[in-house]
């Protein structure tokens, strides 16, 4: 087949052998698979948990076709170009352009700065280290869409906060760079060291990942404080409360 077509609670676009399927996945959310096999499969293994049911509104057109799930939209052209929108303010989320190549299609996904140059190493240690690497990326007129500060940027595995004594302004680091036209990408880890604060009462909480034996500790390594390797704990991204800790 070829064109769209709605299947169930689903969005479907066929062309040249690709398939594109679009479907709610949970409230506010939309799930995207594409193939170009005959068929999308269910029976692959994967790592989503089934969504709570969402019934989707589902337009079809001669030249483009939406579905809306609550919050978010997702509109195909004829030709297979996806937008994602919101529907509240209308305002563009993620968007395809075409590629200059014969099918099947490249998908080339805005926002622009996300396929430009990223500058990382291991590692800035201090907010002004980083922020004298992107000016001097200016002064050259050496294009720069990204930098990233990496590991040890934090207090202690587990704050997931900036060190104030090596990071003294986060939001004035931040609102130089955007005048530069360059975005921030914090590495953040999944870490959390005995000695943080937020320890105590992820674990009471549950919120820490165990081990099959049920030791929480998962590996020594090396933080920021105390100096010397200690032992490490994850937060469970499994657990509803933990992926909104510490705001839950």
């Amino acid at each position: 087949m070829q064109g769209f077509r709605q299947q169930k609670n689903a969005l479907i676009w066929e062309q040249d052998h690709e398939t594109v399927q679009i479907e709610p996945w949970g409230q506010d959310s939309l799930r995207v698979r594409a193939t170009m096999g005959p068929e999308i499969r269910d029976d692959l293994p994967g790592a989503l948990l089934e969504p709570a049911f969402t019934e989707a509104q589902i337009e079809i057109g001669a030249e483009h076709a939406l579905v809306r799930n609550g919050a978010i939209a997702a509109e195909v052209s004829a030709r297979g170009n996806l937008r994602f929108f919101n529907t509240a303010t209308s305002g563009e989320l993620l968007a395809g352009s075409p590629s200059h190549f014969p099918r099947p299609l490249a998908r080339q996904f805005k926002p622009v700065w996300a396929a430009g140059f990223w500058q990382c190493k291991l590692r800035y240690r201090t907010q002004e280290e980083l922020l004298s690497v992107a000016r001097e990326h200016k002064r050259r007129g050496l294009p720069l869409s990204v930098i990233v500060a990496d590991f040890f940027h934090w207090t202690m595995q587990g704050d997931w906060q900036f060190d104030p004594e090596c990071w003294p302004d986060p939001a004035a680091m931040v609102h130089e760079l955007e005048e530069m036209r360059i975005k921030l990408m914090v590495s953040i880890w999944p870490t959390v060291n005995a000695l943080s604060p937020n320890f105590e009462e992820m674990q009471r909480r549950g919120l820490l990942v165990r081990t099959e034996r049920g030791v929480p500790a998962h590996m020594p390594f090396t933080d920021t404080k105390p100096e010397g390797r200690v032992y490490v704990h994850y937060y469970d991204p499994t657990n509803p409360e933990a992926r909104h800790f510490p705001t839950c």
